[in-house]
């Protein structure tokens, strides 16, 4: 759930975020409270009268892929995959099921519900609509039922009102105009040809706002047996979704990663005015005093509070151009932010922190960093390496670009060493005792490989590229490979503790995302132990005790390890 601050609409900010563990489908809000289905968990309560730091209140189980809810009368009613569940949430710490209407039909696909002057409209797709008289909700039954237009599209899956008329979303045929004066009797007057995946009614305005495919139909219901499109305004990006509208403004949140906020205070010609990132899939992943500092491409850097590991909550997201990696030390975090170079974040208190400096050496590209001593060691495949002045922070400055004819990769700075993974050339050891004066002073090559990743830890080198080795960096300048492991899939990140190596691997051919499991002790006779399959396309690791931390395309997700 993402909390956004829209008291100035054009100028919307983002204020926090906070996780239902797996999807998110629907949100209603009422008072201090939000209600937010998750399909794979249930049904989550949120204390939301502080919108900065939005706090857990309730889960309620649910098991049959919740999704649309609304909220009337200390009752959230919720469309679950075939039935209908009325909730009562007066007090909302003791939620519970008082109420199930089953929805039979031939394809019955429950999407969305809205309730109504004692009934509700329940949404099934391809099965239609269907009306449930709740009041009473003891003895809650379907009285009426409308079928879905065509064949082939989504079916009816939103639907708002207005008078005596519900306007509803039959996707991929139009909105179509339903006489509701008698819920027990509904009859289809009118349609207009749509896309229409979401619906809202302009406050004040006879009109309709529709997420409709890749545009914003607005529909004229002045009078509503002959309602038509009065223009369609185009959504520059990817599909939005339900629209909500507050006064003047439209907010519709597309399937990509934007809210987008149209100014529709003359619906006759309405226009987008912004549109904000919500944070995203993880990239990279660091670990440090039980936070999760997560970067998360064009998200920003994504704060996740592991105090408790099986509810992570992710209590601060900081927005930046396309974070790629990170390090943490202290009270800062640094974070490469693509070619816009190093941001500097105050991360104390995590829930407050901000930027506090950018400096940009021009990184060049597939830049990672480490940080170590008050200088921060950033690499590049086109730059070589830099070294950045961070202490103090607020006068950040480069000291030192390190150029190289190879690819540089991965960094992992131990002591006076800085470790590089690089494409052509193998691993470089980098003396950086005298910060300013840094030099090479060993390439060791990693024969018929490729490294991107490096990890360095009691006197060797863990090194991935196509496959896994292990470099004996003990003196430095006598580095060479002692062993090497051939794993499935394409490696992306490691990590090692207590004589094991965790390497995610992605595999797009066959579709399995792994954590292999390496046994490295000793180093000369390493071997794959086990691997545990992960759910998405995973990019980063990093491990604290039994707990292995990985980002994922989705996110951040936690595995436990024994």
């Amino acid at each position: 759930l993402h909390i956004f601050d829209l008291t100035d609409p054009e100028n919307p900010q983002w204020q926090s975020k906070i996780g239902t563990h797996q999807f998110a489908y629907d949100v209603c809000v009422n008072g201090n409270y939000a209600y937010v289905s998750d399909m794979y968990k249930g049904l989550y309560i949120f204390d939301i009268s502080t919108p900065g730091s939005p706090a857990y209140v309730n889960h309620l189980v649910l098991s049959n892929y919740p999704k649309g809810i609304d909220y009337h009368g200390g009752y959230i009613y919720l469309a679950d995959n075939d039935n209908l569940l009325i909730i009562d949430v007066d007090p909302p710490a003791s939620a519970y099921v008082e109420k199930t209407v089953t929805i039979i039909g031939s394809s019955v696909w429950t999407t969305n519900v809205k309730q109504r002057d004692g009934y509700a409209y329940v949404c099934c797709g391809d099965d239609g609509l269907h009306i449930v008289d709740v009041d009473p909700i003891s003895t809650a039954s379907i009285v009426a039922s409308l079928p879905a237009n065509g064949s082939g599209t989504q079916g009816i899956i939103d639907l708002t009102f207005q008078g005596d008329y519900a306007y509803v979303c039959d996707a991929g045929y139009g909105v179509l105009v339903v006489d509701i004066y008698s819920p027990a009797s509904p009859s289809q007057v009118h349609s207009v040809s749509s896309w229409a995946t979401g619906i809202a009614l302009i406050p004040g305005e006879d009109y309709l706002c529709v997420g409709a495919g890749y545009n914003v139909d607005y529909i004229d219901i002045s009078v509503p047996t002959s309602a038509y499109t009065d223009y369609q305004l185009p959504c520059d990006g990817d599909a939005p979704g339900t629209p909500v509208v507050d006064g003047n403004y439209a907010y519709l949140p597309d399937r990509g990663t934007h809210l987008r906020i149209f100014d529709i205070s003359d619906p006759t010609s309405a226009f987008e005015t912004n549109s904000i990132k919500t944070p995203g899939g993880g990239v990279d992943v660091v670990i440090e005093n039980d936070f999760a500092y997560v970067p998360c491409f064009a998200a920003g850097l994504m704060i996740v509070d592991c105090t408790d590991p099986y509810y992570p909550w992710c209590v601060n997201s900081i927005d930046t151009w396309e974070a790629m990696s990170c390090a943490v030390s202290g009270e800062y975090a640094y974070v490469r932010d693509n070619e816009e170079g190093l941001r500097i974040m105050d991360i104390f208190p995590p829930e407050s922190a901000y930027i506090v400096n950018s400096v940009v050496p021009g990184f060049g590209i597939h830049a990672k960093l480490d940080y170590s001593n008050g200088y921060v060691y950033a690499t590049s495949w086109t730059d070589g390496m830099y070294v950045i002045d961070v202490d103090p922070p607020g006068s950040a400055s480069t000291i030192n670009t390190l150029t190289t004819t190879d690819s540089y990769n991965d960094v992992h700075v131990v002591g006076n060493y800085a470790y590089i993974a690089g494409s052509t050339e193998g691993v470089h050891i980098i003396d950086i005792s005298i910060p300013g004066s840094e030099s090479i002073i060993k390439t060791a090559p990693v024969a018929g490989d490729s490294p991107n990743g490096i990890y360095v830890d009691d006197g060797y080198a863990y090194v991935i590229g196509n496959d896994f080795h292990i470099l004996d960096i003990d003196p430095p300048a006598g580095a060479s490979v002692v062993k090497s492991v051939t794993i499935p899939g394409y490696p992306k990140d490691i990590v090692t503790q207590g004589g094991f190596a965790y390497v995610v691997t992605q595999d797009g051919s066959t579709q399995e995302n792994k954590v292999v499991i390496i046994d490295i002790w000793p180093p000369a006779s390493a071997s794959i132990l086990t691997s545990i399959d992960v759910k998405d396309w995973p990019s980063g690791v990093d491990i604290n005790g039994n707990l292995l931390y990985v980002a994922e395309n989705s996110g951040l997700r936690i595995y436990q390890l024994w």
